[in-house]
């Protein structure tokens, strides 16, 4: 593993451990509005498609029903003989229950009415009446107002064993609206109507068991549960509320951090049937004025209700029994209690995840997209990979929400998850940033700006090159007679003219693109082709070392001026194309890009012979042919250079076919190379005729100057076994 995985490996396993620690944290936390938000989400596309219990019925006091009955009972409230007529109504179909979501806690008027249904509801014997239980007492001097004693002997339930942490989570009631004794005394149940809100005021949940001062009463969901069991039981677990009965399987209820069952709302077309009243009491009305005597005829028929449970409350806005909830947020109270009974009689409540489950997810997901980030190459799969994790989390939430009423814990995941992708996409940014900075340092110093960008841009590191066969071109260049200059300057002088002049060639070099492999001494070595592809390497290496040659007169004036250096400074240049190794080669200690290889070779031996020949700039035969119908070049020999066996024919470069006096070389070019065929044809005398008329015109030229002292003394001593080429061996 190399240090910047491991580098990775313990940031990842850093941050990841951070995260985790949050995550946990936010686990003891109250859940996030975030969460109601992503639970309404999958109430609106993906919620199940079963319908609630026909067991259920709900007699609804809606608006419509207080503006119609508003002229036969006056305004709300109305009076109590009203629901002594509907329980006598109601009673003849032989409900399982009839639950009051309507609260009788204060007498009417003289008492009668209040009688008169109580007598209903004992007659009925299925009835149960609202109480409500309140977290702060009336008198904050009390600490807990003690139920009456014969309210508590008749109606709190008998409940086996209940484990602590079941006590724990309830709220705590300090203070109670009961209806009258003489009300309470004769109705044969009754149930509690608080239900709590959760921290966001939403009604996610329904609470089963009713603790109050050390008792347990059953709330009017629980109550409905009961009505349809044959002496049912109650007992509590660890995890569920469990109901049993003879003759059918336990119903467990799950309940949640506040012991509330939790809720799973049905589609408004699909929740549980609703009546107007006034639909009711107009069919009991016209049933006992004898106007109907087959209940059939009637719109409410009391005998459809045979068996079922029916909950009486309102919808009415005045009534004050709206609840938000995740389906809307005016949600009539009895049908939130309806929905509870369903729920519990159906086993279709909804399952929260576990908090050992959410942590799991969030942990797992933590680990994942370190993983991912840490390990993708590119900024699509950091991104990428991490919105896919998203869109399938967000997938299995719908599907197991649609089709196995089970939600999972979305808000904090979600969270704890943004925030490890920030730290992590934030750390390899600040990383590969630092990364790219010392990169483009790096590559600066021997590769051209403008390489250097395109390998920025197109995310090449050749440092990271292992090695490959590439054809380029490889330049070496040398300053003549420099070992006698620096025995003539003091040591930091001669450094000082070396950095200069190998500063000026260097922008040479990257003006034309090309690469610098390294300085040797008074010496350097560039190459072309690689890291970037070019396929005009050989025209740009040439056309750079022809600047090279022209840039000497500034660069010797530049020296004479800073420097005081009045030596004639000159240099050699080589170039060679063809098949060399190009990548990162050295120890595991020091690795340089660079080329090797027969060509490389080439380049340098090609360099070597300028001075034999007296000219500055010579290339092989394979550049030649690369450059020949852009660059102006004249042959001057067919040489075997050291370590070759093959003839390696080399060319001056004079021109480029665009200068101003490209005519005046090609004429030089055509002149020596006639002059050289002559040469190698054994003319002697000829040859050094057309080599002096060619140096007359040109008298510093160094190859003509050589070749005439070749003929002279070839003319003087002439050779035994001429071959048609002469062959110069270079040393």
């Amino acid at each position: 593993m190399t240090s910047s995985a491991k580098k990775k490996l313990v940031r990842a396993l850093l941050g990841a451990g951070l995260f985790s620690v949050l995550g946990t944290a936010l686990l003891f936390s109250p859940r996030a509005p975030f969460e109601a938000m992503l639970l309404d989400m999958r109430y609106r596309r993906a919620n199940r498609e079963i319908a609630a219990s026909e067991k259920v019925v709900v007699i609804d006091i809606d608006d419509q029903s207080l503006k119609s009955l508003s002229s036969v009972y006056g305004r709300w409230p109305w009076p109590r003989r009203i629901y002594k007529d509907l329980i006598e109504f109601l009673a003849t179909g032989e409900p399982a229950a009839i639950l009051f979501d309507v609260l009788f806690t204060e007498q009417m008027g003289d008492g009668k009415q209040d009688a008169m249904l109580a007598l209903a509801s004992q007659n009925a014997g299925n009835v149960s009446h609202a109480f409500s239980l309140l977290t702060e007492p009336a008198d904050s001097s009390v600490g807990i107002n003690p139920l009456p004693d014969d309210f508590r002997e008749r109606f709190a339930l008998k409940v086996g064993h209940v484990p602590f942490a079941f006590t724990f989570r309830l709220p705590v009631y300090r203070d109670y609206q009961v209806p009258p004794k003489k009300f309470f005394s004769k109705i044969p149940a009754v149930h509690s109507v608080t239900i709590q809100q959760d921290t966001h005021g939403r009604f996610e949940a329904a609470p089963m068991l009713i603790n109050y001062d050390g008792d347990w009463y059953p709330s009017l969901a629980l109550a409905g549960v009961l009505a349809t069991l044959k002496q049912p039981k109650v007992a509590v677990t660890d995890s569920h509320i469990v109901v049993s009965s003879e003759g059918r399987a336990p119903l467990r209820l799950p309940y949640d951090e506040n012991g509330a069952m939790p809720l799973h709302y049905y589609s408004l077309d699909r929740s549980p049937v609703s009546i107007p009243i006034d639909a009711v009491l107009g069919s009991a009305a016209r049933l006992q004025s004898g106007t109907i005597y087959d209940p059939s005829e009637l719109e409410v028929n009391p005998y459809e209700f045979k068996g079922k449970v029916i909950l009486i409350g309102g919808s009415a806005a005045g009534l004050q029994d709206l609840k938000a909830t995740p389906l809307h947020p005016n949600y009539p109270g009895a049908v939130l209690q309806a929905s509870a009974i369903s729920n519990a009689l159906l086993g279709d409540h909804l399952h929260r995840s576990s908090t050992t489950l959410t942590a799991f997810i969030m942990l797992a997901g933590i680990a994942l997209i370190y993983a991912i980030v840490f390990t993708q190459p590119g900024i699509i799969g950091r991104i990428g990979g991490p919105a896919l994790m998203n869109v399938g989390f967000f997938a299995l939430s719908f599907l197991l929400f649609k089709h196995f009423s089970i939600a999972l814990e979305m808000a904090r995941p979600l969270a704890v998850w943004s925030l490890a992708f920030l730290d992590a996409i934030g750390y390899l940014i600040f990383i590969e940033t630092a990364d790219r900075r010392k990169l483009r340092d790096t590559l600066s110093k021997y590769l051209s700006p403008v390489v250097t960008e395109k390998l920025m841009a197109s995310g090449v590191d050749p440092r990271a090159e292992i090695g490959a066969q590439k054809d380029l071109s490889i330049l070496f260049s040398d300053i003549r007679g420099f070992t006698s200059i620096s025995e003539a300057l003091p040591a930091e002088k001669i450094v000082e003219c070396l950095n200069a002049y190998l500063g000026r060639m260097n922008e040479i070099i990257f003006t034309h693109l090309g690469t610098v492999d390294k300085f040797i001494g008074d010496g350097l070595m560039a190459f072309w082709g690689a890291p970037l592809e070019d396929d005009f390497h050989a025209v740009r290496s040439v056309r750079c070392g022809l600047d090279m040659i022209q840039a000497m007169d500034g660069v010797r004036a530049h020296l004479k001026s800073q420097f005081g250096l009045n030596h004639e400074l000159h240099i050699g240049i080589g170039i060679n194309t063809g098949k060399v190794i190009v990548g990162n080669i050295g120890s595991e200690r020091h690795l340089s890009y660079t080329v090797i290889g027969d060509n490389v070779n080439l380049a340098s031996r090609v360099e070597g012979i300028t001075k034999q020949y007296g000219v500055p700039f010579l290339i092989g035969e394979s550049t030649y042919e690369a450059v020949k119908h852009s660059i102006i070049c004249r042959l001057i020999d067919d040489v075997q250079v050291k370590g070759k066996q093959q003839h390696v024919k080399i060319y001056q470069p004079l021109a480029d076919q665009q200068h101003p006096e490209a005519e005046r070389f090609q004429r030089l070019a055509g002149a020596f190379e006639n002059a050289w065929k002559i040469y190698g044809a054994g003319d002697f005398a000829t040859a050094k005729k057309l080599f002096g008329a060619i140096q007359a015109d040109h008298p510093t030229d160094g190859p003509c100057r050589l070749y005439e002292e070749r003929c002279q003394e070839l003319i003087t001593h002439p050779p035994q076994n001429w071959s048609v080429v002469h062959v110069l061996k270079s040393k």
